[in-house]
């Protein structure tokens, strides 16, 4: 079975969630449409290049089962396919697999045309060196391949699930805390990377928490479709958007007793909320 290489990080990448925003359709149900088009685009445009191929074809290899057109332009439009109709960064993402499953096609070909070429004689020595004992070797550099390839596949899993347990000992409580009150939920690393920033440069994590729930909680009022919210990294950017959101806490309607807690409230953990509760009492 042939397959294609699929980026861990299609599942939040952006014009995936723009695909789901424009269709109106599940996040979940769009990245199946996309891994159908890199999957079909692989067994029938090999290149990439789609504009020999009816509209209604992509359609249907896609798996999507409503209008054609409008399919399509949901597609251009995210930028997953080109203006030239071909499918976006396509050599940049399975180029390499694409060249090495066509070298060992290659290789393959080649030995099965010299096993021909030689007739019965190949197939004699292959027989009597399995009755002396001795090693066939007509197959054996492809095994080894095969055998080398594994080896490294096995090695590269392993790693990136060393890296996968890293990334999550790196991030610290009060960022996963801004984390889950954030109404937009992707590129993690690279919020990160902007948090760590504005802790260096003198701002506090309780405002960015608090930025964090108050823009949470207007968005949510708003009805904001997601493709309006801001990424994690621009909220937390140089411009701090985050401190215009904190300085909006109405300190004239302190919080009651039976006000809720939990995510897309104002209050979206519990330590938030109990903090709220301590100092309401401190002030009555």
């Amino acid at each position: 079975m042939e397959w294609i290489p699929i980026a861990i990080g299609l599942k939040d990448h952006p014009k995936v969630i723009e695909l789901a925003d424009i269709l109106e359709i599940h996040e979940a149900q769009a990245l199946g449409h996309v891994v159908a088009l890199y999957s079909w685009g692989y067994q029938y445009a090999i290149n990439g290049d789609l504009s020999k191929h009816k509209i209604e074809i992509i359609s249907r290899g896609c798996k999507w089962g409503d209008d054609p057109h409008s399919f399509m332009k949901a597609l251009l439009h995210a930028k997953l396919i080109d203006d030239d109709m071909t499918i976006h960064d396509w050599d940049e993402h399975t180029g390499a697999h694409i060249e090495r499953q066509m070298a060992e096609k290659n290789r393959k070909k080649e030995w099965r045309d010299k096993r021909d070429s030689a007739g019965d004689g190949t197939r004699d020595v292959a027989r009597d060196s399995a009755s002396d004992g001795t090693r066939d070797r007509t197959r054996a550099p492809y095994r080894q391949t095969d055998r080398q390839t594994d080896r490294k596949e096995d090695r590269k899993t392993g790693r990136q699930e060393e890296e996968r347990k890293r990334e999550i000992d790196d991030y610290p409580p009060q960022f996963e805390e801004f984390w889950a009150a954030y109404p937009r939920r992707i590129e993690k690393k690279t919020a990160l990377r902007c948090w760590n920033a504005r802790i260096k440069a003198g701002d506090t994590a309780e405002m960015m928490i608090e930025g964090a729930i108050q823009y949470a909680i207007s968005c949510k009022n708003e009805q904001k479709a997601m493709k309006y919210i801001k990424l994690p990294a621009t909220f937390l950017g140089p411009d701090r958007h985050f401190a215009e959101w904190a300085a909006q806490e109405d300190d004239d309607h302190p919080i009651e007793p039976d006000t809720p807690w939990g995510p897309g409230t104002k209050y979206a953990t519990y330590d938030i909320y109990q903090k709220a509760m301590e100092e309401l009492i401190a002030r009555s």
